[in-house]
């Protein structure tokens, strides 16, 4: 009887079969004798996918030539080949296959993982099919996991499912993008334009959220407020009162004051005084998106460079599987880093007195770990001296989190002392709030924590004291910029609307900057004209709603969690896509090409505004024209440039009167922006000021 092991990856073989006993290396696979497997036993991998969806053209020559009469082609039933760059690993697999009794799937313990196995077996034809099959299903790949998984081998109908899953996900991605890309592609070459024009399920409504973010921010105007305070005098300090309702300046401040007899100060008394001690536990477990999160926010990382990161320490041994949408561990790995605890607190530098060494709901609930557990540190753990000799900076930086984030759930909690002292006068309630550490517990790991708060003086209830009012000025603030993590890290726009999955996200984000639709700026997402341009002609489709591809998501999960109805539901689903594919053809074919978006791509970005030529930058407009090549700051002030007053400056020679510019000490006044040659100088009560 002959057992054939199918790995994914070359590296994640030598793992298995280092870790199950001694090996004999071949072409293509490896000869192993294991005490815990039959005696006749290989190991094979695909390079990822060794088989793929066929290209429109096997199916019919002629569609080898883009042409819009042919769009889309939607065929009944999709085919597979063998991809050309490894087609010789292909043979040797499927060589390996049709010699086995039975095949252990051992490539990566996820959806796409199923996907690469299943489109292999497929592609090697009925007998493959048929051989019995029993599914590899780790979290660790440390050697002594590796050795549990395999004598815990579950039965693959277990995880079927997940590839229907996959697969359906990959054949209307392939749908979608091919069709689309080739429409949207072929109307632009009309215009004149030559790249390739990608569109995509997941992608396009992403790109979409970009630049409406962009547009909010540039459309924006700040808009002043009022707000009432005032301070209190005790034990020789000023005690500031607030409270946050918003007025508008002028009369409905003025009568508001009247009104609640706040024109000059007033005695009053305290009318509350609430004092209490509060215990905040230690924060989740990290999950792919947390950590992609705390990366992108704490050293710039894109969510992809952690993902590469995280999976590297993984093929190493030194981390759980990191592809997972789950921060809860089962009680046996809580007790494996409970009983490591000494070494990992030595690793991350910290000691503290484990208080915490029961299972909590908050970090541990097997029953609500569907596939893989939290991102936690492995029984692999590499000595203090020699860690910065086998991981690179990058690597330290993410592994030294993941290990304090994890010791954190058995130290004491963050313990609080939080006092709200609130005063009433004439109904109109004010309050102010203290919070003074009283154990800094967990937070003690956290180098942000270590911040010194004062004490409130002791108030109590029925207390007089003289409330002095005041009225401060505030000016709403502009949309945030998105940045990689606030779209696709946890609790990002991704997340909250469903679109791909934590493992998928990172890709996405990848693609749009590497087609050219969205530029990054220290971590801060900027779409280019590229990207307007996919915008403007989606933006009324449902190709560019993520409404639609939310949907979606939610119908593909329901497929790989509904075993025996997987199959009729991945049907009805492509079904779906391919009329939703003859709705957007539609759509595409006929909606209007903004020319002015197009002339700006062949200019290479450069937008033109009577004789000069700008290109923008996030900072400054670059301005070139008869006199030469110039700046212009889109922020002086405190007020920002917009496109209108840029082209009104340029045509006109003046902007025309701007309100709300601030001077150095917050004082605000009006100014005209006057082109003098190259130079931009501002013009007010009759004085002109560079």
């Amino acid at each position: 009887m002959k057992t054939v092991i199918l790995a994914e990856k070359p590296d994640q073989a030598l793992k298995y079969a280092a870790a199950l006993g001694s090996i004999k290396r071949q072409a293509g696979y490896i000869e192993l004798r294991s005490k815990i497997l039959p005696e006749e036993t290989t190991i094979t991998w695909a390079l990822g996918h060794l088989v793929g969806l066929a290209p429109f053209h096997m199916y019919d020559k002629s569609l080898k030539k883009w042409t819009l009469d042919t769009c889309p082609f939607l065929p009944g039933e999709v085919q597979y080949t063998v991809i050309e760059s490894t087609k010789d690993q292909y043979r040797i697999v499927k060589a390996q296959l049709e010699s086995a009794d039975q095949i252990i799937i051992a490539t990566d313990p996820d959806r796409e993982g199923e996907n690469v196995a299943y489109s292999i077996f497929k592609q090697c034809g009925e007998r493959v099919w048929k051989t019995p099959k029993e599914r590899l299903w780790l979290n660790s790949m440390a050697p002594g996991e590796i050795v549990r998984a395999f004598q815990h081998l579950r039965p693959a109908a277990e995880s079927y499912p997940r590839y229907i899953e996959a697969q359906t996900r990959q054949i209307s991605d392939w749908l979608v993008g091919l069709n689309m890309t080739r429409l949207f592609s072929l109307r632009l070459w009309e215009k004149g334009l030559t790249d390739t024009y990608s569109i995509g399920r997941v992608q396009t409504p992403c790109n979409a959220m970009i630049v409406e973010n962009d547009r909010n921010i540039k459309a924006f105007r700040p808009e002043r407020f009022c707000r009432i305070h005032g301070t209190v005098n005790k034990d020789g300090r000023k005690i500031s009162f607030e409270n946050n309702r918003r007025y508008a300046p002028g009369a409905e401040l003025d009568e508001v004051l009247k009104n609640y007899g706040l024109e000059e100060a007033v005695q009053t008394e305290i009318c509350s005084v609430e004092t209490e001690i509060h215990a905040l536990s230690a924060p989740r477990l990290f999950d792919l998106g947390g950590i992609q999160k705390l990366a992108n926010v704490e050293w710039g990382y894109s969510l992809d460079k952690t993902l590469n990161v995280l999976q590297s320490l993984y093929q190493r041994g030194l981390l759980s599987y990191p592809r997972t949408n789950c921060d809860l561990i089962p009680e046996s790995e809580f007790h494996v880093l409970r009983d490591h605890l000494d070494r990992y607190m030595a690793l991350s530098g910290f000691s503290f007195a484990a208080v915490n060494t029961a299972p909590r709901d908050d970090y541990v609930d097997g029953d609500k770990v569907q596939e893989h557990y939290a991102i936690i540190p492995t029984e692999t753990i590499p000595e203090l001296d020699e860690i910065a000799d086998i991981l690179s900076e990058e690597e330290q930086r993410i592994y030294m989190a993941i290990v304090k984030r994890s010791i954190m759930m058995f130290a004491p909690d963050y313990l609080y002392e939080a006092t709200e002292v609130a005063i009433e006068i004439n109904g109109m309630f004010f309050k102010t709030r203290s919070v003074v550490p009283m154990e800094s517990g967990w937070k003690g790991l956290e180098s942000a924590s270590r911040e010194k708060l004062k004490p409130l003086p002791a108030f109590h209830e029925g207390e007089a004291v003289i409330f002095i009012p005041e009225t401060k000025i505030g000016y709403t603030q502009e949309p945030a910029r998105l940045t990689e993590a606030a779209l696709g890290g946890k609790d990002g726009l991704m997340d909250k609307l469903n679109l791909g999955t934590p493992a998928t996200r990172s890709e996405i984000i990848k693609t749009l900057v590497n087609r050219g639709y969205v530029r990054v700026e220290k971590t801060k997402l900027y779409p280019t004209d590229k990207g307007i341009l996919l915008y403007e002609c989606t933006k009324h489709t449902l190709l560019g709603k993520p409404e639609m591809t939310r949907v979606w998501e939610e119908s593909l999960g329901r497929i790989g969690d509904n075993g025996q109805a997987a199959l009729k539901r991945q049907k009805a689903f492509l079904d779906s896509v391919r009329s939703f594919c003859r709705s957007a053809s539609e759509d595409l074919k006929t909606v209007e090409i903004p020319d002015n978006l197009v002339q700006r791509i062949k200019d290479g970005g450069v937008k033109r505004i009577g004789q000069y030529a700008i290109s923008e930058t996030k900072n400054k407009y670059v301005v070139t024209g008869e006199a030469g090549t110039f700046d212009i700051w889109k922020k002086r002030s405190g007020k920002t440039l917009t496109l209108a007053q840029l082209r009104r400056l340029l045509e006109k020679g003046r902007t025309g009167p701007i309100k709300g510019f601030r001077s150095k000490n917050g004082k605000k006044f009006n100014a005209d922006l006057v082109l003098k040659g190259c130079e931009v100088v501002m013009e007010f009560e009759n004085k002109t000021q560079n």
